[in-house]
């Protein structure tokens, strides 16, 4: 197998997404953060432009990058959900307002999902056909 064979993705699927089921009925849809999904790139650099003199100094409040973070995710990598609920145990809609105030408050879902949207090997067709995903 050559590098190529090893490392491309596919980039309509790291635009338009997979699912990343957590069972019981709970699953997301994830587009990569990077890669062909230059919305996540370009968003990100305009929520934090006009921060960059204090990450520059590292005076940028982490809370806050948090934050920025999150509305990232929310409106360009999280592109839908399914059967999520809330505290209630209710199902929620997905919103990005509703997606970003999820992130924040489960900082260590936002977590996994920032790993899973970062790794290329979510995003290879072959890999996904493997898996009887495709």
């Amino acid at each position: 197998m050559s590098l190529y064979e090893k490392f491309s993705t596919d980039e309509s699927i790291e635009k338009e997404g997979v699912w990343l089921d957590y069972g019981e009925g709970e699953k997301f849809l994830i587009a990569r953060a990077g890669g062909a999904n230059m919305k996540f790139v370009q968003r990100l650099q305009h929520l934090t432009k006009p921060y960059n003199r204090q990450i520059q100094m590292g005076t940028f409040a982490e809370e806050q990058g948090r934050e920025l973070a999150a509305q990232a995710f929310a409106e360009t990598v999280v592109l839908d959900w399914d059967g999520v609920k809330n505290r209630e145990g209710e199902v929620m809609n997905f919103s990005v307002a509703a997606c970003k105030q999820f992130l924040i408050d489960l900082p260590e879902i936002f977590v996994d999902i920032r790993e899973f949207a970062s790794s290329y090997v979510n995003f290879q067709k072959e890999a996904r056909v493997e898996e009887g995903k495709d």
